[in-house]
C-alpha cells in the first residue's frame, strides 16, 4: 500500500505494450486500506494509465477473503478513486443469501468515507435461514 490508500495489483496471462495495455487472462487483488482483500479474474481488459480506467470483460469474477462472490460480464474500475460499475446483470452471493440485478456502481460516502455498493434495476435478494451463521438467524 502506498500513504495507507488502497492498493490495486493486475496482472494477465499477456500484456500489450501500447497503451490502452491490453490484457488477457486477467488475476487483480484489491487490498484495501483496512486490510480486507479481493480477487478479481475476468477472460479479458484494459489498463488506460491516462484515464485511470480498468475495464474487465467476460466472466468477471470477484472473490473476497469473506466469502462472498460477485458474477458479472463487465466491469469498469476508477483506479485512482478505488470505484467500479458494473453496467450489465451481476449475481451475487455470500454463505446465506443471494442476490441479482441489472447493474451496480460502487462508491464512497460518509464521514468515515466508506466504501458502498448500490445495486440496481430488478434487485432480488433471497436470504437462506438455515444456511445463515449470523445475523437475523432464529
Amino acid at each position: 500500500m502506498i500513504d495507507g490508500s488502497d492498493e490495486i495489483k493486475i496482472s494477465a496471462s499477456s500484456v500489450s505494450l501500447s497503451e490502452p495495455h491490453e490484457l488477457e487472462g486477467v488475476v487483480s487483488t484489491l487490498v484495501s486500506k483496512q486490510g480486507r482483500e479481493l480477487t478479481l479474474t475476468s477472460d479479458q481488459g484494459n489498463v488506460d494509465p491516462k484515464s485511470n480506467i480498468a475495464s474487465f470483460i467476460g466472466n468477471v469474477i470477484i472473490d473476497g477473503a469473506d466469502g462472498i462472490k460477485l458474477y458479472t460480464n463487465q466491469l469498469y474500475v476508477n483506479t485512482l478513486e478505488m470505484s467500479g460499475e458494473s453496467p450489465v446483470k451481476i449475481r451475487a452471493k455470500g454463505a446465506s443469501w443471494g442476490l441479482t440485478a441489472a447493474s451496480m456502481r460502487t462508491h464512497r460516502g460518509g464521514q468515515e468515507s466508506k466504501r458502498f455498493v448500490l445495486f440496481t434495476g430488478n434487485v432480488k435478494l433471497v436470504y437462506y435461514p438455515d444456511k445463515a451463521v449470523y445475523g437475523l438467524r432464529r
